[in-house]
């Protein structure tokens, strides 16, 4: 009995000593800063294989893109003045000149600011008939137009866009009638000529609309859309090209 705790004190004391020279060799191998085996059998990218350091790229400045309302001189000056005096007016110039760029969006939302600060503004409402015309929007489009007229019932201009609304409707005679409005109005209006050419060259009545776009091609040579329907004349067709207002000879609808 008295041998047999000096016996176990002894085991105890070679078991913690074996224990001890484990980790001990755990910890050696672990701790190592190489990596077993010859460089070849290393894996990329951990230490002690032989690959050059990865290169860290720089981040590249962030560049800004020249704006429209930098680079176009007539936008530009139009934003200027409307922001010296905010007025309808000046509203009307920066939507007319965002029209012209066919960024219809902006006419719209400055034709609708003008409208602010004078509901009752015919050119406004005909603006922004001819921007909800040219995105498609028609049911807008004939709201505005109709508005345009009602407001300005003298104005040729107003009754033209009407008339270019209702013909894509396809209410032709109500269309005809406000083209002839516009030639009552003015007398000499090339793109109300042109028109009355595209409603002629719809209904089939190719004499009658080759005497109205030979008209309108005798007060404005350069009116591409009446070239165009004159051009039609003769050939089945279903979109001869619509005339706008003076200023716009491409052949939109202005």
């Amino acid at each position: 009995m008295k041998g047999r705790p000096a016996r176990s004190l002894l085991i105890a004391i070679c078991t913690l000593a074996s224990i001890n020279c484990a980790v001990h060799q755990t910890r050696s191998v672990r701790s190592s800063p190489f990596v077993q085996g010859s460089p070849s059998e290393a894996a990329p990218g951990v230490a002690g294989a032989e690959s050059p350091p990865a290169r860290i790229s720089p981040v590249p400045q962030r560049t800004e893109l020249p704006r429209i309302e930098d680079t176009d001189p007539r936008l530009k000056g139009a934003l200027e003045r409307l922001a010296e005096a905010p007025s309808p007016e000046a509203h009307l110039a920066v939507a007319a000149e965002y029209r012209k760029l066919k960024i219809h969006d902006f006419a719209i939302d400055h034709a609708t600011k003008a409208l602010v600060f004078a509901p009752r503004t015919s050119a406004a409402f005909d603006l922004r008939a001819r921007s909800w015309r040219d995105v498609g929007l028609i049911g807008l489009a004939l709201g505005d137009a109709s508005r345009g007229v009602y407001f300005a019932p003298e104005s040729a201009a107003a009754h033209n866009t009407l008339g270019t609304v209702l013909l894509l409707l396809g209410r032709l005679q109500l269309a005809r009638s406000e083209f002839e409005a516009v030639m009552r109005l003015d007398p000499r209006s090339a793109y109300g000529l042109s028109n009355l050419c595209r409603v002629d060259l719809l209904e089939g009545g190719r004499d009658a609309a080759r005497e109205h776009c030979v008209d309108a091609l005798r007060l404005d040579p350069d009116l591409s859309a009446a070239r165009l329907n004159l051009a039609m004349i003769g050939t089945e067709t279903r979109s001869p090209t619509v005339s706008g207002q003076p200023g716009g000879r491409s052949g939109s609808r202005h």
